[in-house]
């Protein structure tokens, strides 16, 4: 019984990640955002409809960017710690154990 629940888990904790992924892929990064800011300002918007409706998706994909940036330094800052922790505890064990 507790198989099936796994692997509903592991087959959503998948599906975010590449959910997270493709929008991190898709998101323009700053080379792009700041290419397309001077064509936009050189031509005018061609239908406003970014105005119109009142949300900027390239504003609002430039800010996920940003937000996965983040959470990705964070999570491999993080790794690094918990890898440091776990070869000096394994040190200590290691340690303790020869001594008996």
């Amino acid at each position: 019984m507790g198989q099936w629940r796994g692997k509903i888990l592991f087959a959503l904790i998948l599906y975010s990640a590449g959910f997270a992924t493709a929008i991190y892929i898709l998101a323009p990064s700053k080379f792009q955002e700041v290419s397309s800011r001077i064509t936009n300002s050189a031509a005018g918007t061609q239908d406003g409809t970014a105005e119109q409706n009142g949300f900027d998706s390239q504003a609002w994909a430039a800010s996920v960017r940003v937000g996965m940036s983040k959470a990705k330094s964070f999570a491999e800052e993080k790794a690094l710690q918990v890898a440091d922790t776990v070869k000096t505890r394994m040190e200590h064990s290691k340690l303790t154990n020869s001594g008996d």
